[in-house]
């Protein structure tokens, strides 16, 4: 993943500044290979014991020099060490399957070298954050982990097929081609043109899916992640798998982020106030004071804080406007947030409730997919912008609801079922979801997809139907949001999402990149989005239509009124009844 300038805050009040002794070596890996590693001491370390940070990185070590220099200035020992086949490191770039209990372990390798040396007192801690994170969470997977007391991992996935490489099936394609290129590593590419290993069931991705080893989930970790980050939805799917696993000290924070700006207030065409910033308080940051409590338990005691801390982002153009605010719960979604159903007729307007009717025929052309404008991106635009645009377009489904009435909080997951039937044997569902402020920007808060094939799960491919009915739920993510008054929630859903995503082929063949043109009908009335709110509902609701009286007073029970066989009728009237559709040409 793109290079993340993880800067470590570090409490200053137990020891002096000194000055710091640099080494590096070639650290012996189980298998013969040798990984390049700069290893910081304090001056005086000779004949002592320390704690030891470790981050294990395939980016350059020399811009972790701040770092070791920080660290030994509080008696820690700094290790930073080069994945293989990077910056010196022997042997093949292994695109992180040597990062956990796969054939080949360089973590845990690297854990035992550590605590067998005379300068180290048995307690080590990982951090890192993107690439760095990823091989913290494989490392949390080892059956066992010597020395390793706590880790703070960043933009993060424990899941490198699903959180990375084919979220929900759909191939990254820009963030991981652009990613593979810049490590020298584009051979990979070619290795997942071989067979099946696009799939979940390709024993491939085995040594780098901790949602397989829950029963080893037992470090301490704190989760960084953001919202608008490319990790955000399987970075808080990881944080609940540890919480599941029945792991102590696990502590999630979700700041208004997107992956190139971690921790700052800038975030794509967004700039949020400073009390965003939260989690970035130098000696106050329980984060870092997690981290001095295991290893000078004696000086620095346990920070008492809630397992979730996520900012609600609310109306940015309003000074002391709803949301803009930290919040705490136990678990994410909140024990206080109540799922609510969301569902449009043929004018595309939501309400809450079940009362979507009418059908939409979407036509497209995979020569003109739906442009990636922004989002939940590594390198292409990453961050909210406003696309607008989208709703200029006539090969996606634009919903909004009415202006809010009242300030209207989404807090927790949002799913999206879909029913529909389809000329096509396999395309992808995008749903994105805005914020529409009253001046008619729509900034992007949220995407996520579903390719159609893996529809009941990423074990279970099977090719669609054409022109079968079939009904899809599926998460599009998680999301905190404070919607103010005279705003709208906007919901785009479209068929492509390129570069983001690799144009989805229509035969077996996962790779093939015909462009063709498809057709889908959606079905309104089984079509609908699923959220989490907290609070009152703001906006418009569902009313169910009243019986027509006029016919009831027109006939009593004392009138004489001759019954007949209108089975016919009926035949005829259900043909009658199944709505308006649209059709976009």
């Amino acid at each position: 993943m793109k290079k993340s300038f993880f800067l470590v805050v570090i409490v200053t009040v137990f020891f002096q500044l000194s000055a710091y002794i640099k080494e590096t070596i070639l650290m012996p890996m189980s298998d013969g290979i040798h990984l390049e590693t700069d290893i910081y001491f304090p001056d005086d370390y000779v004949g002592k014991e320390y704690p030891v940070v470790l981050i294990r990185s395939p980016y350059d070590r020399d811009e972790k020099e701040d770092a070791g220099t920080n660290f030994t200035a509080n008696n820690v020992v700094f290790v930073t060490q080069s994945f293989r086949g990077t910056f010196g490191s022997e042997g093949v770039h292994a695109v992180f399957h040597s990062e956990g209990w796969g054939a080949i372990k360089d973590g845990y390798d690297t854990l035992q070298w550590i605590t067998e040396q005379s300068w180290c007192n048995g307690k080590i801690a990982t951090i890192g954050g993107s690439a760095e994170g990823l091989a913290q969470y494989f490392m949390a997977g080892l059956d066992e982990k010597p020395g390793l007391v706590y880790q703070i991992i960043s933009q993060a996935s424990g899941n490198l097929h699903n959180g990375i490489f084919f979220p929900e099936g759909m191939f990254r394609e820009h963030a991981i081609t652009e990613w593979l290129k810049g490590q020298d590593a584009s051979f990979f590419i070619d290795d997942l043109l071989e067979g099946d290993r696009y799939s979940a069931t390709n024993s491939l991705w085995d040594d780098a899916n901790i949602f397989l080893r829950k029963e080893n989930l037992n470090t301490p970790v704190s989760h960084l992640a953001g919202w608008f980050d490319m990790f955000a939805k399987y970075q808080i799917d990881t944080f609940r798998l540890y919480q599941e696993s029945g792991a102590e000290d696990q502590h999630l924070i979700i700041g208004p982020w997107d992956h190139d700006k971690f921790m700052t207030t800038h975030t794509g065409e967004l700039i949020f106030p400073e009390a965003s910033l939260k989690y970035y308080e130098g000696e106050y940051d329980p984060v870092y004071g997690m981290l001095f409590h295991f290893f000078f338990p004696s000086l620095a005691s346990k920070p008492q804080w809630s397992p979730v801390s996520y900012y609600t982002i609310g109306d940015l153009s309003i000074p002391d406007a709803p949301g803009n605010e930290w919040k705490y719960s136990e678990e994410f979604p909140p024990q206080d947030a109540s799922s609510q159903i969301l569902s449009a007729t043929e004018n595309l307007i939501l309400k809450a409730g079940k009362c979507g009717k009418g059908y939409f025929t979407l036509t497209f052309d995979y020569a003109n997919p739906l442009p990636t404008l922004c989002g939940n991106n590594l390198t292409d635009s990453p961050g909210p912008c406003d696309v607008s645009q989208y709703r200029e377009r006539k090969d996606i489904i634009s919903f909004s609801t009415a202006s809010f009435d009242k300030p209207t909080e989404i807090t927790g997951a949002i799913d999206f079922t879909v029913s529909f039937n389809s000329t096509m044997k396999d395309f992808d569902i995008v749903v994105i979801i805005t914020d529409i402020y009253p001046d008619g920007k729509e900034y992007l808060m949220l995407e996520g997809g579903k390719k159609m094939r893996f529809r009941d799960g990423l074990s279970d491919e099977k090719l669609l139907s054409p022109g079968e009915q079939t009904i899809v739920t599926f998460s599009v993510g998680y999301l905190s949001i404070n919607l103010n008054k005279g705003h709208k929630l906007g919901v785009h859903v479209s068929p492509t999402y390129f570069p983001k995503y690799r144009i989805p082929s229509n035969v077996e063949d996962y790779w093939n990149n015909e462009k063709i043109k498809g057709e889908v009908v959606f079905d309104l009335s089984e079509t609908f989005l699923t959220i989490d709110t907290i609070g009152v509902w703001g906006g418009e609701e569902c009313v169910e239509e009243e019986p027509d009286d006029d016919f009831d007073d027109e006939i009593s029970d004392d009138d004489d009124v001759e019954l007949h066989d209108n089975s016919d009728l009926d035949a005829t009237l259900s043909t009658k009844s199944d709505g308006c559709s649209l059709l976009l040409l």
